[in-house]
């Protein structure tokens, strides 16, 4: 059995496309290392598999912009906690405005490897910037492309290092245990707040299980 936070309430979800598919956003949050990426891809297959119009994006990326922005953050260049917010939100920018948007409008299912969670999570809880003004940069940048659930994987420090050790190079992956700990945290606090979009996984349970639990969770949601 996976081991989630469940949440029977309806989503808002919305439209269809001449009653055939209802568009959705799903999102998967998490610390690197806790299988977020590697359960949106099973999802995306899973999808396609059943002739649903779906499509996955990544962030930062997914643009060119957001891969120059992928470069930057993956570089030696030193960036106080501001620079590295902003450079997020010119890539989230670029995505929903390039990607998001016109994806979510063609009532695709869109599966994105993180969104404005991830700043609040790492740059506001971890970081210490000021919460409410990544809010009132998400009102500006984010608007109402709100996602209609989220995946968070979670996972402790010691899994993590277990499962990817610690890459000195990168810039959150060189953090230690504290700092990951208050992202942790952050993510909970966000998933109470907004629990009827959220399941939290146990990230150290069995692939498959996760995988199925989230495909049969998604499935649910488009009525197939």
């Amino acid at each position: 059995m996976v081991k989630i936070k469940a949440n029977h309430e309806e989503l808002c979800i919305l439209k269809t496309n001449g009653g055939n598919q209802v568009k959705l956003f799903v999102v998967f949050e998490g610390l690197d290392g806790s299988g977020k990426s590697t359960q949106q891809q099973l999802l995306n297959a899973k999808l396609k598999s059943d002739k649903i119009s779906t499509i996955s994006f990544r962030e930062p990326g997914s643009t060119m912009i957001g891969n120059q922005i992928v470069e930057i953050l993956q570089s030696d260049q030193k960036l106080s906690p501001l620079s590295e917010l902003l450079l997020f939100y010119v890539s989230r920018s670029a995505i929903i405005e390039e990607k998001i948007k016109p994806a979510l409008d063609n009532h695709d299912v869109v599966i994105c490897d993180r969104y404005f969670y991830s700043s609040i999570a790492y740059q506001g809880y971890g970081r210490g910037i000021d919460i409410n003004f990544i809010n009132e940069i998400n009102d500006k940048v984010v608007k109402n492309i709100i996602p209609d659930l989220i995946f968070y994987m979670d996972i402790n420090w010691d899994e993590k290092k277990n499962r990817k050790g610690i890459n000195v190079k990168d810039r959150f992956e060189k953090e230690d245990r504290i700092f990951h700990n208050k992202v942790r945290s952050g993510y909970k606090t966000l998933a109470k707040e907004d629990s009827n979009k959220w399941q939290i996984i146990d990230a150290e349970e069995d692939i498959n299980k996760i995988s199925s639990f989230i495909y049969e969770t998604v499935k649910s949601k488009l009525n197939i």
